[in-house]
């Protein structure tokens, strides 16, 4: 019998208009890269459908046999990550509630997450930092129609053990078109001083317009001060293979987790 090549990490990415489904090695290496239309979804079980799909005609178009040793989701919005739910969306309100872990299984017998790909975004940031084992990350995302935050500790539970979370409601004070406004600036410091002084980050990235991203430093840098925090803080990449880069390290671990490398 002829030997098999090693079983694929599976990194999806799905946005209102496209999923991008992409294999890689055990040493996160992408061996494979394939894109897809998404068409309008009517319900969950369709886009379980659709999804699975483009997982399966990825498999078969790279052509070498190959199993999926885990399954990573990259989501645009907040998931609770215990139930594997995309709770709130930040693009269209139809994928809020969906059940993105539950729907995949009924179609792949292999470990699956679900994951913000804000997250996502933090590991493709602590990854190329080489910083993967800082004992506590923050990532920002900032522009003219909502704000949102994740954070990962090795060292504090965070809302039952989950590995990040959301603080958008607490920065509701922002405006929908932020101005270079000093106050604003220090309105939103304030805001997200409760989280700083729990996670206590060592590195923050920043994810925001260039001209942006001075004044909310700044910002930032006097509340870590007055927190007595040390805190590097960093401008996110602007990276368009950020997010699977980010998805493929998420369904490495995963795939460790459950011994399957």
């Amino acid at each position: 019998m002829a030997n098999l090549p090693d079983p694929a990490l599976v990194a999806v990415q799905f946005s209102d208009s496209s999923v991008r489904v992409v294999l890689a090695d055990k040493l996160q290496t992408a061996v494979y890269d394939q894109s897809f239309e998404i068409r309008e979804m009517l319900d969950q079980d369709q886009w379980a459908w659709d999804v699975g799909g483009y997982i399966a005609t990825t498999f078969a178009l790279e052509g070498k046999k190959r199993s999926a040793a885990a399954i990573a989701v990259c989501c645009p919005g907040f998931v609770d990550e215990s139930s594997g739910r995309l709770i709130a969306s930040r693009s269209n309100p139809i994928w809020n509630d969906l059940d993105v872990v539950g729907r995949l299984r009924a179609h792949f017998d292999v470990p699956i997450m679900a994951a913000d790909e804000l997250r996502a975004a933090l590991r493709a940031e602590m990854s190329a930092m080489d910083t993967p084992d800082e004992e506590s990350t923050f990532y920002l995302r900032l522009d003219e129609s909502y704000s949102a935050v994740t954070a990962y500790s090795t060292s504090r539970v965070i809302f039952g053990g989950a590995e990040s979370y959301e603080v958008s409601s607490t920065l509701s004070i922002l405006p929908e078109v932020i101005e270079r406004d000093s106050a604003v600036y220090e309105s939103l410091s304030i805001n997200l001083s409760e989280a700083l002084a729990y996670t206590r980050p060592t590195v923050i990235f920043i994810e925001t317009d260039a001209g942006h991203f001075e004044p909310i430093k700044q910002a930032l840098g006097n509340l870590c001060e007055s927190l007595g925090l040390s805190a590097k803080i960093a401008p996110a990449k602007d990276d368009p293979d950020k997010l699977i880069h980010g998805t493929i390290y998420l369904a490495s671990n995963l795939a460790l987790e459950n011994r399957l490398y």
